[in-house]
């Protein structure tokens, strides 16, 4: 499989930084999730379904962020 990685310094939830409605640490938990996806992904040598599996728990995990989210915002 080819796999391709995100440079670096790439920005992630820029939007969501920027917009003083969501709490920085609240994002800063939705960026992690998401990072620990990606370094998965970007090994390169999973299945579809552990694919699936780890996108899955990535949105279970941020859905689950829902009441920090309402408690600290």
């Amino acid at each position: 499989m080819d796999t391709r990685k995100l440079p670096s310094d790439f920005e992630y939830l820029p939007d969501m930084y920027a917009d003083d409605y969501f709490p920085k640490s609240e994002v800063d938990k939705v960026k992690a999730t998401i990072q620990k996806v990606v370094i998965f992904l970007e090994k390169g040598d999973a299945s579809r379904k552990k694919i699936q599996k780890k996108l899955d728990d990535m949105t279970l995990t941020i859905n689950e962020l829902q009441n920090d989210f309402s408690d600290n915002g």
